[in-house]
């Protein structure tokens, strides 16, 4: 059952989001929806930690172009 969160949940969560690219990004909304689930802020935030390095290995990143010059 999803539960509401607190004003203080919410207030911690919209203050961290700040690291991680605002309310929107990938990692808050995981971590939302586990909180109103239940699960505690460290522990949300450890598994949406883990999501996210999860995501990012398999994604192997751009090589830049050297320039020229």
């Amino acid at each position: 059952m999803k539960m509401k969160l607190t004003k203080s949940q919410m207030d911690k969560l919209k203050e961290h989001s700040k690291e991680h690219g605002g309310m929107n990004s990938k990692h808050m909304r995981m971590m939302k929806k586990m909180m109103e689930d239940g699960m505690s802020f460290a522990k949300a935030h450890r598994e949406a930690m883990k999501m996210d390095d999860k995501d990012s290995k398999s994604k192997p990143m751009k090589k830049k172009n050297k320039s020229k010059y």
